[in-house]
């Protein structure tokens, strides 16, 4: 993943969708008539063809010109058993860089080992960890200490927003594919959290060229659009083996792009 294989966005990186590019400009009807929709369960994601390893990655957020590290995190991918469902464990230590100094950040997610669904998360936040559980039916939410989760249904069942990566990795790479796949995120605040589903689509591009730490891929440029197709809000490069991710460029509204690197940890 990035794989997290995944993206593992472990350090969740909550960014709203971006604009439109001049060099991927809105997406022709023609070719959003031909698109797949993956829903959670589809025959086309299948997590058990996944191989366990330790990713290592770097994100920096670049404006005009200037890069600057604001997390760096370390994923290990695990299999195992939950109350007799095979599931994928992915355990992330990182620290997340801001003005006030550095914080460790340690998050814990589990998701169905086939279809790549998040069973539960433990998240870290400035006023403790958000506790995520998920019933196939909607969401239990919990921030801190709190004495009971807040319920929140799902308009429909959905993969985790952050991980979206996880689940693009594991779809079939063919120049031109279109894939429309829905995520949901969490949001509002602690005392008020909610969870919103949005559909994205993901377009294979083409392979191409990418150094990531120094060592050179042929990789498949994924781009991840909104429904309609009109705007960019970033691209995925994803090879054939671990960590798959290797780098991920997500368009934020100010401008700035936020870049995410991975590689394998062979130590």
């Amino acid at each position: 993943m990035i794989a997290i294989s995944t993206i593992i966005l472990a350090l969740t990186i909550v960014i709203p969708p971006g604009k439109a590019s001049a060099r991927h400009p809105l997406l022709p009807a023609a070719h959003t008539a031909d698109t797949i929709d993956v829903p959670v369960g589809s025959p086309l994601i299948d997590g058990r063809r996944m191989t366990a390893f330790t990713t290592h990655l770097q994100v920096h957020r670049m404006i005009e010109g200037t890069s600057t590290l604001v997390q760096e995190a370390r994923n290990t991918i695990t299999f195992g058993d939950s109350a007799g469902r095979a599931v994928t464990r992915v355990v992330s230590n990182g620290e997340v860089r801001g003005p006030n100094g550095t914080r460790a950040a340690v998050s814990n997610f589990t998701f169905d080992r086939r279809t790549l669904e998040l069973l539960s998360a433990s998240l870290p936040g400035p006023n403790g960890s958000m506790i995520v559980r998920n019933d196939g039916q909607g969401l239990h939410l919990s921030m801190g200490g709190a004495a009971a989760p807040t319920d929140v249904p799902l308009s429909q069942r959905s993969f985790y927003g952050p991980w979206s990566d996880y689940v693009v990795e594991e779809l079939p790479m063919r120049e031109g594919a279109i894939y429309r796949v829905a995520l949901w995120r969490p949001a509002g605040s602690p005392t008020a959290m909610t969870a919103s589903v949005e559909k994205h689509l993901y377009v294979v591009r083409a392979r191409e060229d990418v150094q990531v730490f120094g060592k050179s891929h042929k990789a498949w440029a994924v781009d991840d659009r909104t429904e309609d197709g009109s705007k960019l809000l970033g691209t995925m490069y994803v090879v054939d083996g671990p960590p798959k991710l290797v780098r991920w460029t997500i368009n934020t509204p100010d401008g700035s792009t936020v870049q995410i690197d991975q590689e394998v940890v062979t130590k």
